[in-house]
């Protein structure tokens, strides 16, 4: 028994040296595996950053907001649901950046880079698409369908009041949460539009029994929606509120990304100053967009309300498009990424409503339609990032090109050999010194202490200082 070890070692032995000769023997082949090392650790940390930077914020708004103990066990089950999100769209980013260098890299070496120039990313696009499994069992066809088309208001009011089910439960979460009312508001509200559609007689609604409107016997929701309150008194009285809880949305989308792609000016005199003021201006301007989309859609809504006397499945749709008005408050060049992904929702809750009214039978669709169209999407916006050598890059704006280019490598692209410059090791250098110059004179100073016995823990105090500031004037000149 004892014998075959030493021939398994020698086999596996084997095997590494092949290995590392087949990689480290040829230039070519080092910086395909150098480049595909890079793309998965930057696609990782950037899914790290972003969403576990959005739970963070989104977390310490929640204990400012909390701090009952009752909920700590809720606040418990969240951060750990928030902790596995993170983990997963790690995953996702990195195995997505790593996918595409690996198949890009593949189909180069086998056929070659001048003869696959033309599909080449394309490929390794559609190759890369199914890595959206990594994010979790529930489907993503609205964040497939925004990558694909990158509003439709009326049947977004729609999907949430009289058919949430048709849309995700996060964002469906996400509505009422800035729709400002409790939970009862919005099942009272599609209950009667439901009894309306009906013609039933007015009637208290269940959905209200347990609230002080059980007695409510209308065919219109104003009065249990903002009681005390008229529809134009209530815009107002809606807006600060609704702009305290768009704010941490916004914030994080904005500051986070700004430390990854300016990490370096934002540490400059000049640059860093102005650079913050634009980032904080957007989160401001966003913030206000999202607050008078949820006002003037309310607003709308009881507009319609007063009109028709009624709350219909047709009343809400048709009324609810004043939300879209608060686009205006957005700058130009946020307002079609806007429109667009209100358009992804809109397309994604009309395929499923067609289903569930019985236009289109549920077999018929794929059961993971989103992976079919995120690769299609992928492969659509790969193929005109690098393919033809990167003829059609011009398609792109700077900040998207800077991020793809910071994954997937930035150098080379003309000449089909792309490389990550600086790498990602460059990148980290000037960091892990600065780490071992200080651990460096952290030791020293230890050592020095050892060796002294000064008078007075003053004395003490003061000698590390100075020995420290010493220290690490040496290592900086060095």
């Amino acid at each position: 028994m004892d014998s075959d070890w030493p021939e398994e070692d020698s086999r596996v032995d084997r095997l590494v040296r092949g290995l590392k000769d087949f990689i480290l023997g040829h230039p070519e082949r080092l910086r395909a595996l150098h480049r595909w090392l890079n793309a998965v650790l930057r696609g990782a940390a950037i899914g790290f950053c972003l969403r576990g930077g959005l739970h963070v914020v989104s977390l310490a708004f929640a204990l400012a907001r909390s701090k009952r103990s009752k909920q700590r066990q809720t606040r418990q089950q969240s951060l750990w649901e928030k902790l596995t999100e993170t983990g997963r769209y790690t995953a996702f980013l990195g195995a997505l950046a790593g996918v595409f260098v690996g198949v890009d890299e593949g189909i180069a070496a086998i056929w070659g880079r001048t003869r696959t120039a033309a599909w080449r990313a394309f490929a390794a696009g559609l190759a890369c698409g199914p890595t959206l499994l990594l994010t979790g069992s529930g489907s993503h066809n609205s964040l497939a369908i925004y990558v694909l088309l990158r509003g439709l208001v009326l049947l977004l009011g729609y999907s949430w009041i009289l058919a949430p089910q048709t849309m995700p439960t996060a964002y469906i979460n996400f509505l009422n949460y800035h729709g400002g009312k409790q939970l009862y508001h919005y099942q009272a509200v599609r209950e009667l539009t439901t009894r309306n559609a009906q013609k039933l007689p007015p009637a208290p609604l269940k959905s209200l029994a347990d609230t002080r409107h059980a007695d409510f016997c209308r065919t219109r929701p104003c009065s249990f929606v903002h009681p005390d309150r008229g529809c134009n008194e209530n815009l107002i009285a809606f807006l600060p509120a609704a702009y305290a809880r768009a704010l941490p949305v916004y914030l994080p989308v904005y500051f986070l990304p700004a430390i990854l792609v300016h990490r370096r000016r934002l540490l400059d005199s000049k640059a860093g100053p102005e650079i913050l003021a634009k980032v904080g201006l957007g989160a401001l301007r966003s913030s206000a967009f999202l607050a008078l989309y949820c006002a003037f859609a309310w607003r709308g809504a009881c507009a319609g309300f007063q009109l028709t006397d009624s709350c219909t499945p047709v009343s809400i749709p048709a009324t609810c498009w004043t939300g879209g008005l608060a686009l205006f408050a957005e700058k130009k060049s946020r307002r079609m990424e806007l429109a667009l992904y209100v358009l992804s929702r809109a397309v994604e809750s009309f395929a499923l409503c067609l289903g569930q009214w019985g236009y289109v039978r549920q077999e018929l669709l794929p059961g993971r339609l989103d992976v079919c169209m995120f690769s299609l999407a992928t492969a659509c916006i790969l193929h005109c990032y690098s393919d033809a050598h990167g003829q059609h890059r011009d398609v792109f704006r700077s900040k998207y090109l800077n991020v793809l280019d910071f994954v997937l490598g930035s150098t080379g692209l003309e000449l089909g050999s792309i490389c990550h410059h600086p790498s990602t090791r460059d990148l980290l250098a000037p960091h892990i010194r600065r780490i071992s110059s200080l651990a460096r004179s952290l030791e020293r100073i230890s050592q020095d202490a050892d060796m002294e016995e000064p008078d007075t823990p003053r004395g003490s105090f003061e000698a590390g200082i100075s020995a420290f500031r010493v220290h690490t004037s040496m290592d900086e000149s060095r």
